[in-house]
């Protein structure tokens, strides 16, 4: 029973309800966390060396370290006004402001988008980082999305309503009991001065998740998941919040200079004898397809949901390829400039976006070329337009420049099969040699596709959501690409198609599968060199496609030529840690040393790590790789000269 007579036991009584109102955030939060196993058990991958229900306790128990600093993080300045040592803490009206301002308001914001996060993970496969309010800005459609996903996911909506509910009765509930008048002393205060330093050290310790030297951060999660379980161990909260910070990458300086140059370069350089073709180049990025999507990559699928491109890739040369990220944002600069996003922003967003680069439209135009960006989303989009003026592209066609209202999909612009033919109409149009890239889009979330269209295709599962869209979009290809048949340029063209990111899988998978996607190169009027590398990834798709041209001046890219000799690799990062993929291996490292490796072909989710030997030749490629791009981006080095004058 608390005694209000004596200073000593009030001020014990006013701390205890700081604490439990704390521990019922910390509460909410790993209920929130609970949802978010619950709704996403696809992609929790358990290794091949534990027992589900011990693994799933250490990822569960390892994540409430990361909760307890994200309850830190979002309520210092609540605890703050409550343990300042001045006598005006205990006003009715002081304690009624801060209370809901800085704890029931704040706290229910912060529940909101661990709430949406369970969802959107589904979309980016890592957890929210602070980049998603700079894509909130940029995006044009952002708020139209909002009714959209209250409408597909209501159930989610209604149990937050229901916790939020919850959370503000248990809270209203614990109430520190206070004397009607305290008068303030000198020993009053110094008293509760020693208690507010002993909240403060705790708040200090539980913001940094413990002792160690260095604060948490995201890749520290790897520690209680060593598979790809990243998301499953972090909150939302925490990883918007360390992700806030400005300068999203360091400079490092794993190796000298002299040493860097003998590991690895993004000079490249092809043909320098044989005549440049002048093809004309369409590149197709395709919203959303996987590798599982498709029956010639995934051949235990009943039926493919890509038919007409499966019957296409047989024309031409398909390989297996990995995605450099998660996001459309993060696919365009990796396959049109060869840079991927090696950070927590997607470059699109970041401090870097305003560096000079030169990608495909900048390069092909010293041969005389055209270039045109094609994406039917409304024009602003995921900053795609803004994306195409600092490539080079000559012409950017989006949704405002097609005009015709009755072919949006009252989401994010027009429906592919109509865009597709318009976009067919602009090349016509366009002087020759040029270069196209197009951006499908209705295999996007939220899947919508014209009525007309629902019987028609060939669904014989009655399939909807992803996999519906995906043969609609399938669909809208092929008739481009009949159509682009009876054009003259059609022989004299090098189709390449590539997806943007995988979707939601078509079974569980694993953090490598999750990057597993396709490229098809396609010359209707040539035969096709062999492939001289076993797989590729988005970066490669600039250099494969100078190389084919037989283009002779050296040039910068990060990727390399499939169609050349050289080592096979695919480099990602994702919730503070890389992926990098070899032939054999799989490496996840967190900037600082080896975490996990993985067999790529026998074992991708059990760690080998102190097991195997660590490939040291992988190893110091990928390092040199993080070093070369970080350095590239800090100093404005993306284009070749400017590389090329850091050497000198």
């Amino acid at each position: 029973m608390i005694n209000n007579t004596k200073a000593d036991k009030f001020y014990l009584s006013q701390y205890s309800a700081l604490i439990l109102r704390i521990v019922l955030v910390l509460l909410f939060y790993t209920f929130a966390r609970a949802l978010f196993f619950t709704f996403n058990t696809t992609y929790f991958i358990v290794p091949e060396d534990e027992t589900k229900v011990a693994y799933f306790f250490k990822v569960f128990f390892g994540g409430m370290r990361f909760g307890v600093s994200a309850v830190f993080y979002v309520n210092i300045v609540y605890i703050f006004f409550c343990i300042i040592p001045f006598t005006f803490r205990n006003n009715g009206l002081y304690k009624k402001i801060t209370g809901f301002l800085f704890y029931y308001f704040l706290n229910i914001i912060v529940f909101a988008f661990d709430y949406i996060d369970i969802i959107y993970f589904r979309f980016t496969e890592k957890r929210m980082t602070f980049d998603i309010f700079r894509f909130a800005q940029t995006e044009g459609g952002f708020l139209r999305l909002i009714p959209v996903f209250l409408r597909d996911y209501w159930y989610l909506f209604l149990i937050f309503i229901v916790m939020i509910a919850l959370f503000i009765w248990a809270a209203s509930h614990i109430i520190a009991r206070s004397k009607k008048y305290q008068s303030f002393s000198f020993g009053w205060f110094c008293k509760n001065l020693f208690y507010a330093s002993l909240v403060g050290g705790v708040l200090l310790l539980g913001i940094r998740g413990g002792f160690q030297w260095y604060p948490l951060t995201l890749a520290m999660a790897a520690q209680y998941a060593k598979t790809g379980n990243d998301a499953f161990v972090l909150n939302t909260p925490f990883s918007i919040i360390t992700t806030s910070k400005s300068n999203p990458i360091r400079s490092v300086q794993y190796f000298d200079e002299q040493t860097l140059k003998t590991i690895y370069t993004p000079v490249r350089q092809y043909d320098t004898e044989t005549e440049f073709l002048n093809k004309n180049v369409v590149i197709i990025i395709l919203e959303g397809f996987s590798a599982e999507y498709s029956r010639l990559f995934n051949p235990k699928l009943p039926e493919s949901y890509m038919p007409h491109l499966d019957t296409l890739a047989q024309k031409g040369s398909p390989l297996l390829s990995y995605s450099n990220g998660m996001r459309s944002m993060e696919a365009i600069p990796a396959i049109i400039a060869g840079i991927p996003t090696l950070m927590h922003n997607e470059y699109l967003t970041s401090n870097y976006a305003g560096n000079n680069i030169s990608g495909l439209p900048a390069i092909l135009k010293t041969k005389g070329y055209t270039s045109a960006f094609f994406h039917g989303g409304y024009n602003g989009t995921m900053k795609f337009d803004s994306f195409a003026n600092l490539a080079g592209f000559d012409y950017y066609y989006g949704a405002d420049e097609y005009g015709d209202k009755k072919d949006h999909d009252e989401c994010w612009g027009i429906y592919d099969e109509p865009f597709l033919q318009y976009a067919l109409q602009q090349i016509d149009s366009m002087r020759h040699p040029f270069f196209a890239a197009l951006f499908t889009l209705s295999s996007h979330h939220p899947y919508n596709i014209p009525d007309n269209y629902k019987k028609m295709l060939n669904n014989p599962k009655q399939e909807t959501g992803i996999f519906e869209s995906v043969l609609y979009a399938d669909y809208a290809l092929h008739k481009f690409m009949e159509e682009a048949e009876k054009h003259r340029w059609f022989k004299n063209t090098l189709f390449v198609f590539i997806p943007d990111h995988t979707s939601l899988p078509v079974e569980s998978s694993s953090r490598l599968k999750r990057h597993e996607i396709f490229s098809i190169y396609y010359a209707p009027g040539d035969s096709l060199p062999e492939f001289q590398l076993p797989f590729s990834q988005q970066i490669d798709v600039m250099p494969s496609v100078l190389h084919l041209l037989n283009y002779p001046n050296p040039f910068f890219s990060f990727g390399n030529s499939v169609f050349h000799t050289g080592n096979a690799f695919s480099i990602s990062y994702s919730n503070g840690t890389y992926q990098f993929i070899t032939e054999q291996k799989v490496l996840i490292f967190n900037g600082d040393s080896l975490i996990a490796l993985h067999d790529r072909n026998r074992q991708p989710t059990k760690n080998l790590l102190g097991k195997k030997e660590i490939p040291h030749e992988d190893y110091n490629l990928m390092r040199a790789i993080i070093q070369t791009y970080n350095t590239a981006l800090i100093e404005n080095r993306l284009t070749l000269r400017r590389y090329e004058n850091k050497q000198e």
